[in-house]
């Protein structure tokens, strides 16, 4: 027994409409679990990015605290930063003073050549009976006088030589006490440079950490931003992919349905052409439903 050319059409477009909306239906689902998968792996991602960020600000947080405390102890020590106070020893000697004539007759050689010679000129007047007389008296004057001559240039010699022995000692002495306010100055400043040292090197440990904290940062935010961008993109792609099945199962529906209406026609239209052969004048009264073809 055949089926009527409606419930044909009818089964026809009813398994092409079911066919099309399970494959649409599968299709969106595909998409769906597809774009979830995608944001599990993102998220995933992100937690173990998050872990790391944490851990390395984590690890620096010691050297900053303790840069942060050098640069407060810089601060204290700036405020009692002390100058050097004493003052440096200088050398400024006396200029050299040669002998005047009364330091060289007062020599003690010259003295007692003076003496002998007026011993010897005095004995030999008073031989001759002249002891008191002007020749004696201007002989004594001219001994006395050629003996300082002579006695001048040793006495000279020996006043320079003391004033260079003298200003040695007094260079030496100079030496040893500047090389000593030297070393006091540099003790000094190195008491109070040790710990402001200490304290910059802290400083400049903790301005490192903190460094590489803001790169850490700067590129923690760069690749949360590039998986989310992409968490975005896969959320976008699937529910773009779903409304693509949808709207391709749509389709299929509507091109089965116009497909069953398009063959239905010409047999309906041979059909009401046969009706009207016999002569009926209404085309929808007694319709027969249990018409057969072929």
């Amino acid at each position: 027994m055949g089926i009527s050319i409606g419930a044909a059409i009818a089964i026809s477009a009813g398994i092409s409409a079911a066919s099309a909306g399970a494959a649409a239906y599968s299709s969106s689902q595909a998409s769906k679990k597809a774009a979830a998968a995608q944001k599990a792996a993102g998220d995933q991602a992100l937690a173990e990015q998050q872990r790391q960020y944490n851990q390395s600000r984590s690890d620096l947080s010691g050297y900053q605290q303790q840069g942060q405390a050098g640069l407060a102890e810089m601060n204290r020590l700036n405020g009692q930063m002390q100058p050097w106070t004493q003052d440096t020893p200088t050398y400024n000697p006396d200029p050299f003073v040669a002998p005047t004539a009364l330091e060289n007759a007062a020599e003690p050689g010259v003295r007692m050549a003076q003496d002998e010679a007026a011993r010897a000129i005095q004995q030999s007047a008073a031989a001759r009976g002249t002891a008191l007389g002007g020749n004696t008296m201007a002989a004594l004057q001219d001994r006395a006088a050629g003996i300082q001559s002579q006695a001048y240039g040793d006495t000279y010699a020996r006043a320079q030589n003391t004033y260079s022995t003298n200003a040695q000692q007094a260079w030496q002495a100079y030496q040893a006490r500047y090389a000593g306010n030297q070393a006091d100055k540099a003790s000094f400043y190195e008491a109070q440079d040790r710990p402001y040292a200490r304290a910059a090197n802290n400083a400049q440990m903790g301005y490192g950490a903190t460094g590489l904290s803001l790169g850490l940062g700067q590129n923690y935010a760069n690749q949360m931003g590039n998986l989310y961008t992409q968490q975005g993109n896969a959320a976008a792609a699937g529910i773009i992919g779903s409304s693509n099945a949808r709207v391709a199962g749509y389709n299929a529906i509507g091109d089965a349905a116009s497909a069953a209406v398009l063959g239905y026609s010409p047999d309906y239209m041979a059909y009401q052409k046969q009706r009207s052969a016999y002569g009926k004048k209404n085309q929808f009264s007694g319709f027969p439903e249990d018409k057969t073809y072929g």
